[in-house]
C-alpha cells in the first residue's frame, strides 16, 4: 500500500506538470508507474522497514524520489504552481484526510 501510494503521488505531480507545459520528468523517464523509477533506496525501502520493526508493526513512513519539475515551463506560473502542488494530494484522497487528521491531534 504504502509503495503504490508512494508512486501515484510521485505520478501525479508528474502528470499535473505535464499538462502544465513542463516536460521535464517526461524527459526523464520519470512519468511513469514504474516503481523502480521512484524508488529511493533510504527513505522507500531502510527508513520504513527501520520504523515497521522499531514500532512493532504499529508505524511507519516512507518517500520517494521528488519529481523535478521546471516551473520556468509552465503556461501560467502561478496556476501551474498551484496544480502541480495539489496533483499530489489529489492522487490518494482517502490517505489525506486521515494523515491530516493525526497531524492535528498530534499538535494539539
Amino acid at each position: 500500500m504504502l509503495l503504490f501510494s508512494i508512486v501515484a503521488h510521485e505520478y501525479a505531480h508528474a502528470a499535473a506538470a505535464y499538462r502544465q507545459g513542463d516536460n521535464t520528468a517526461y524527459m526523464l523517464g520519470r512519468l511513469t508507474f514504474n516503481p523502480l523509477k521512484h524508488i529511493d533506496p533510504v527513505m522507500t525501502v531502510i527508513v520504513p522497514v527501520m520504523l515497521w520493526y522499531a514500532s512493532h508493526g504499529t508505524f511507519t513512513f516512507g518517500a520517494a524520489k521528488p519529481v523535478p519539475v521546471n516551473a520556468r515551463n509552465y503556461r501560467n506560473y502561478k496556476r501551474g504552481d498551484i496544480i502541480v502542488s495539489l496533483a499530489g494530494i489529489a492522487a490518494c484522497p482517502r490517505r489525506s484526510p486521515s494523515s491530516s487528521g493525526c497531524w492535528t491531534r498530534a499538535c494539539v
